[in-house]
């Protein structure tokens, strides 16, 4: 067990998924990556990672919206931090920002993309207490 804290990405942004995990590895963190809601709710069962960072637009516009409470569900998931990461507002145009809520949003934080690497790399340390 090499000790280090586990983060799983579910993205289906290809790129983004690649540059975040690049920086991650470099910055001491082991990353795990799923490019869908499924795969993702499949590998953080199996893989118990410290950490996920979830997008909500995959195949559907709510899919880590429906993922973030299924893990809410499951008893070996449901403390696991969730920071979702998304770019809803702004391909929406929507108004108004995405907030955690217990049960509509059962996620520890919303951060829109584009989030500067440093302040992203900040805020996972922060969740996963370090």
């Amino acid at each position: 067990m090499s000790g280090k804290k586990r983060v799983l990405i579910v993205d289906d942004d290809r790129d983004f998924v690649a540059s975040v995990k690049d920086w991650l590895e470099a910055n001491n963190i082991e990353v795990l990556v799923a490019y869908d809601g499924a795969s993702g709710l499949e590998c953080a069962l199996k893989e118990q990672p410290d950490l996920m960072i979830l997008d909500v637009m995959m195949s559907s516009d709510t899919e880590g919206i429906e993922v973030s409470r299924k893990i809410a569900e499951q008893p070996d998931l449901k403390r696991m931090p969730v920071l979702m990461l998304t770019g809803m507002r702004k391909a929406k145009n929507l108004p108004f920002g995405l907030e955690p809520d217990e049960n509509w949003l059962p996620v520890r934080v919303v951060m829109e993309k584009p989030v500067p690497p440093d302040v992203l790399l900040r805020e996972i340390h922060r969740l996963l207490g370090n």
